[in-house]
């Protein structure tokens, strides 16, 4: 007789089918369009969540750089405290210490570390002991690229140079400290006393260093290099000027103390006769478009009327922007009057000025009580994130 059942229906022995007594067969994969559909789901997924994720993660970041910052901040006020008012007239960050290596041998890393007399380092934070060293630096993952770029630069402070055995590392030993990335012109000295040979011997400061950190965001969707992470520190103050000529050199007297004012001379560096004012900002990650903040300072006039030699400075020209050049204050009238041009005393210029790239963060003001205000503005977003000033 004819068997009824599953062997009616095809099923052999053992099978999938014959096991379940289903009437269903088993299937052992995916087929190719729906593997695909997965792909394009997991890639449409990720599209969605990574930017967010690292978004979260570089704003985290920037939030630990801006708490490091505060912290610099309240260490200058400790300083300023103890010294009258003054803030120091620059900064270098990093540490008092530096990597034991062969000097000239930048390829080569060790954990090996010297420490350096904090009275000998460069930053003086750490050389009045305000500072043991500067924070770490959130967004550094490759050290080694902080060392390339201070190689491109030329800059001294780094384990593999002498100088940076002497006086400090400007990212710490191992490259992984927030550093001062803003060129400082004026201040490339300082002055410590030798008990050996009892004198005072000059040593550099190397403030002047030039990191082109500024103008990030240049007019494009393309960011220029730069180092997340990292500060800029000025300092300025007021300067009270008098004309110069040939004949006479002018000198006012400031709290009792004779005040030498230099030549109308673009190229020499000025010194404010006090350090009462500074800005002190931090660098957000690479996708940060942040603040303008960085341009070229402009010059400060003052004039004089007559052939009187003035003992203040009044400020009877101002800037016009629309024809870039200082015109007489509309609202002042003067019979003869006597021009002076300051140079920039924090000497600060960007990359359309012909010569040094510095840039500055001091833009011409329009109070008469003012030399100078924070913020110059040139159009160009410069990825900075937080400003700090004396006092706030």
């Amino acid at each position: 007789m004819r068997q009824w059942g599953d062997r009616r229906r095809g099923a052999k022995p053992g099978s999938a089918r014959d096991a379940t007594g289903s009437g269903r067969a088993v299937r052992g994969g995916f087929t190719l369009i729906e593997l695909v559909m997965v792909v394009v789901i997991i890639g449409i997924l990720a599209a969605i969540v990574l930017p967010n994720y690292i978004k979260i993660k570089d704003k985290a970041k920037e939030a630990e750089s801006k708490a490091a910052i505060h912290n610099i901040q309240l260490d200058l006020e400790r300083s300023a405290v103890d010294n009258e008012g003054e803030y120091p007239p620059y900064l270098i960050g990093g540490d008092n210490r530096a990597q034991l290596v062969e000097i000239g041998n930048d390829k080569r890393r060790t954990l090996r570390l010297v420490d350096i007399e904090p009275s000998r380092c460069a930053d003086p934070l750490i050389r009045g002991g305000y500072k043991d060293s500067y924070p770490t630096n959130p967004f550094v993952r490759q050290p080694e690229a902080v060392l390339r770029l201070q190689v491109a630069a030329g800059d001294p402070l780094r384990s593999s140079f002498s100088d940076g055995q002497e006086y400090g590392t400007r990212f710490g030993p191992l490259g992984t400290l927030m550093g001062q990335c803003l060129c400082e012109a004026r201040y490339i000295d300082w002055t410590r006393w030798d008990r050996e040979l009892d004198e005072r011997i000059k040593e550099p400061t190397w403030c002047n260093i030039q990191y082109e950190f500024y103008d990030v965001w240049s007019g494009t969707s393309r960011r220029r290099a730069y180092l997340p992470g990292s500060f800029l520190y000025k300092v300025c103050g007021e300067i009270v000027a008098q004309p110069d000529d040939a004949r006479s050199r002018d000198y006012v007297k400031i709290e009792g103390e004779n005040a030498i004012i230099p030549h109308n001379n673009r190229d020499e560096a000025t010194y404010p006769v006090s350090l009462s004012d500074y800005v002190l900002s931090v660098w957000g990650g690479y996708r940060t478009r942040g603040i303008d903040l960085l341009g070229e300072e402009p010059l400060v006039i003052f004039s004089f009327p007559g052939t009187r030699k003035a003992t203040t400075a009044s400020s009877q020209f101002i800037f016009d922007p629309t024809t870039g050049r200082y015109e007489l204050n509309p609202h002042r009238t003067v019979d003869q009057y006597t021009l002076l041009g300051i140079p920039p005393w924090t000497r600060g210029v960007n990359r359309s000025h012909v010569g040094p790239l510095w840039g500055s963060p001091y833009g011409a003001s329009m109070r008469e009580e003012e030399q100078l205000t924070v913020g110059n503005a040139n159009g160009y977003d410069d990825a900075l994130i937080l400003v700090l000033t004396a006092g706030k």
